[in-house]
C-alpha cells in the first residue's frame, strides 16, 4: 500500500490543524471538493489532506485567524478523494490478504471507530476503504477509555499520536499516561529502557526477568508495617535541604537557584550555577571552538531580576566580557540587583567565577551592567498581514551552513529561523524552538534560544572580517512570557542599532526592543570565565622587555623618563593622545608603559595602585567602546 502511494507524489498534501475536527470541518466549507478532514486524533490535533494550492490558502487563513497549522512533510494526500485513483491497483495488491476469523488481541478500528467482532472483514477492501477515509483515532482512543484503560504506548520510530491521546485523556477528565518506544535520533536499549520506566509509571507492569535475565538486582523491602526501626533514609537532626536550609529563597528560574535579600539595604543578590552538564542546551550556541552563554541569556536573567521588584522595563545593558562555558566543570553566576536609586532605577550586574575557586583572590568576572526601571510602553504592533505586504522571500535553507563558515556554530536549539522577509531596512522572520524544547520554554521569561534566533539575520554577513556579538541592548520589554513561536521585525537604523519587536503566531506581542547594538570581536575568544579581561601586575620592565608577552608596537605614555633604550616603543603625552594615534583599523599596542612621580609624604603602594585603577578603567572603557578585544 506505501509503495502505490508512490503514485500520488507530487499531487497533494497535508496540514496539521489545532481545533477540532468538527470546528475543522466548518472552516473547509470554502474549499469543497478540494480539502478534507483525513484523521481526528485528539480534540486539538485534526489533520487535513489535498491540493496543495488549497492548503496554502488554508494555512494563510489560519495564520490570519490566529489558529495554530503547520504542514506534514509528505507530497500526498492520504485519505482523501486522491486515493480513488489507487483502488484498482490496490484491490489487485492486497487480494492475497485472507483474514482469520478470530484475533487473539481485541481489534479497534480507526475505519468504523469501534471494536471489530469479525476480523473476516479485514480483507483487501477494508485495507483500501481505511486508507481512503478519514481516521476515526479520538473516537477509538475515547471508547478504550470508557472500557477502563489509562495507559497507551505508541510502538513507533517516534511518537506521533501520544498528543493526540494526551488530549483525549485531558478532555474526559481521567488520569493515564501515553508513551511512545523510541525517539527520532534516541533509539537504541537506553531510550527504550525510558519510555519503559514512563509505562510503568502509568500502570504497566512488565516481566522484570525478560528485561534482565539473569542479571536483575533485588532490593529488601520492610516486611512489617509497624517496625519501629525506620527504612527510609533520615534527615540529620538540625540541618535542612535545598536553599531554603542555607537560608536563601528558592529560585525556580532555569539558570539561577536561590535569591537573598541584604540585611542592610534593598539589594538583592541572585545565585546559580552553569554547566553544560547540567544544562546541554548551552552547548548549541558555539562561536569558533567556544561554548559562550548567549547574549540574550544576559538579557532573560536581567528581566527575571527586574520582574521580582517590579523593574519591568531594562532600561540599558552593555555586555563587558563572555561568558565562556569549558567542556568539563562549571561556573558560579551572580546577578546582582541594585537598591533604587534617587530616579528609580536599579542597577543590575552579572557576575561569574569558576566553581572550583578555593580562595578569595580568584576574582569575579563582570559580564554585564545596565538599570531597570518601572513601567512599560505600549508594544508596537506587527503588520496584520503575515508575510507582509510586498515583502520580499528570503532562502533559509542554508542559513545555519552560511553562518557556520562565518564562526557561528549553532545546534538545533538554536536553528530557529524558518522563514524570512527583506523590505527596505526592515527584516522579517518566522521563528520556533523544536519540538521536544517547547515545554521548556514555560520556565522562561522568553528562552534565550529563541530570542537569539531572531538575530541570526543580522549577524550573517559574508563580508564582516570578524565576529559580531550583541554589545549593548537599551529599551527591551517583555509583554508575554513562554513563547514557543516568534514573528519578528528586525529595522536597521541610521545610528547602526536595530530595533526588534516579537510577537506570537497569532500576532499579540511578546518582546520588544528598542535598540541593540552589535560589535565585532577581534580577537578569539578563549578564556575561560575566571580569566580577566584586564589585569594588574607589577613587572620589573626589563623583565617585560626580555619576554614579552605579545608581538606589537609597545608605547610610552606620559613623562620619557623610563628606560626604554632598545624596545621598540612610541612616546604619547597622554592617553588621549595614544588613542588619536590609532587609526580605526589599528593594532592596539600589546603594552603600555607609564611613569609618575610621587608627591612628597605620599603613599607610594596607595597612589600607585590608584593610578593604575584609573588608567585601567579608562583603557577598559576604550576597549569597550571601540574594540570588544580582549587584553591582559
Amino acid at each position: 500500500r506505501s509503495k502505490a502511494l508512490l503514485r500520488l507524489a507530487g499531487t497533494g498534501g497535508m496540514v496539521s490543524v489545532a481545533p477540532a475536527a468538527e470546528d475543522v470541518e466548518q472552516r473547509l466549507a470554502a474549499w469543497s471538493g478540494r480539502l478534507s478532514v483525513a484523521a481526528a486524533n485528539g480534540p486539538r490535533s485534526t489533520v487535513v489532506s489535498g491540493d496543495p494550492d488549497a492548503l496554502g490558502e488554508l494555512l494563510a487563513h489560519c495564520e490570519e485567524s490566529g489558529v495554530r497549522a503547520r504542514r506534514i512533510p509528505v507530497d500526498y494526500a492520504s485519505h482523501s478523494a486522491h486515493v480513488e485513483a489507487l483502488e484498482a491497483e490496490l484491490a489487485e495488491l492486497l487480494a492475497p490478504i485472507a483474514p482469520r476469523p478470530h484475533s487473539a488481541v481485541p481489534f479497534h478500528s480507526t475505519l468504523t471507530g469501534a471494536l471489530v467482532e469479525d476480523t473476516t472483514q479485514l480483507d483487501a477492501g477494508y485495507w483500501y476503504r481505511n486508507l481512503r477515509n478519514p481516521v476515526r483515532f479520538e473516537q477509538v482512543v475515547r471508547g478504550l477509555i470508557e472500557q477502563g484503560h489509562t495507559l497507551f504506548v505508541e510502538a513507533s520510530p517516534h511518537p506521533v499520536l501520544t498528543v493526540g491521546i494526551e488530549e483525549t485523556l485531558d478532555g474526559m477528565g481521567v488520569h493515564g499516561a501515553a508513551v511512545g518506544s523510541l525517539r527520532r535520533q534516541q533509539g537504541g536499549r537506553p531510550q527504550f529502557l525510558d519510555s519503559l520506566a514512563r509505562a510503568i509509571a502509568g500502570g504497566a507492569s512488565p516481566d522484570r526477568d525478560r528485561l534482565f535475565p539473569g542479571d536483575a538486582a533485588t532490593a529488601e523491602l520492610p516486611t512489617y508495617p509497624f517496625r519501629r526501626e525506620s527504612y527510609w533514609l533520615a534527615e540529620p537532626a538540625g540541618t535542612a535541604g535545598g536553599a531554603t536550609g542555607l537560608g536563601l529563597q528558592p529560585d525556580d528560574h532555569p539558570l539561577l537557584g536561590a535569591t537573598t535579600t541584604l540585611a542592610d539595604n534593598e539589594q538583592l543578590v541572585f545565585t546559580g550555577r552553569l554547566s553544560q552538564r547540567s544544562l546541554p542546551w548551552l552547548a548549541d550556541h558555539r562561536v569558533g571552538d567556544t561554548v559562550l552563554l548567549p547574549g540574550t541569556a544576559f538579557v532573560e536573567l536581567a528581566l527575571h531580576a527586574g520582574h521580582r521588584v517590579g523593574h519591568r522595563t531594562l532600561e540599558e545593558l552593555t555586555l563587558e566580557a563572555p561568558l565562556v562555558l569549558a567542556e568539563a566543570g562549571a561556573v558560579r553566576l551572580q546577578v546582582s540587583l541594585a537598591a533604587s536609586d534617587d530616579t528609580g532605577r536599579r542597577a543590575v550586574t552579572v557576575f561569574s567565577r569558576p566553581e572550583d575557586a578555593d580562595t578569595p583572590q580568584e576574582q569575579w568576572t563582570r559580564h554585564a551592567t545596565g538599570t531597570l526601571v518601572r513601567g512599560a510602553a505600549t508594544p508596537s504592533a506587527l503588520p496584520q498581514q503575515w508575510p507582509p505586504a510586498g515583502a520580499d522571500q528570503l532562502d533559509v535553507a542554508d542559513l545555519y551552513p552560511r553562518l557556520a563558515d562565518q564562526g557561528y556554530h549553532y545546534g538545533p536549539l538554536f536553528q530557529g529561523v524558518t522563514r524570512a522577509w527583506t523590505d527596505g531596512d526592515a527584516t522579517y522572520a518566522e521563528i520556533s524552538l523544536p519540538e521536544d524544547q517547547r515545554a521548556a520554554a514555560d520556565a522562561y521569561g522568553l528562552h534565550p534560544a529563541l530570542l537569539d534566533a531572531a538575530l541570526h539575520l543580522l549577524v550573517l554577513d559574508p563580508a564582516a572580517a570578524a565576529t559580531r556579538l550583541p554589545f549593548s541592548w537599551s529599551g527591551v520589554r517583555l509583554h508575554a512570557v513562554a513563547a514557543t513561536d516568534l514573528r519578528v521585525r528586525l529595522t536597521r537604523r541610521a545610528d547602526g542599532t536595530t530595533s526588534i519587536e516579537a510577537a506570537d503566531a497569532s500576532g499579540a506581542p511578546v518582546a520588544s526592543v528598542d535598540g541593540l547594538t552589535l560589535r565585532e570581536m577581534n580577537s578569539p575568544v578563549g578564556r575561560t570565565a575566571s580569566s580577566p579581561v584586564l589585569e594588574v601586575a607589577w613587572v620589573p620592565l626589563r623583565t617585560v622587555a626580555a619576554a614579552p608577552p605579545a608581538p606589537g608596537e609597545w608605547a610610552v605614555v606620559g613623562p620619557d623618563v623610563l628606560d626604554t633604550e632598545g624596545l621598540p616603543v612610541a612616546h604619547h603625552a597622554d592617553l588621549g593622545a595614544l588613542l588619536d594615534a590609532l587609526g580605526p583599523d589599528a593594532t592596539p599596542p600589546a603594552v603600555v608603559l607609564t611613569a609618575f612621580e610621587l608627591p612628597a609624604g605620599e603613599d607610594a603602594g596607595e597612589l600607585a595602585l590608584a593610578t593604575v585603577e584609573s588608567a585601567l578603567a579608562f583603557v577598559r572603557g576604550w576597549l569597550v567602546e571601540e574594540r570588544l578585544v580582549g587584553v591582559r
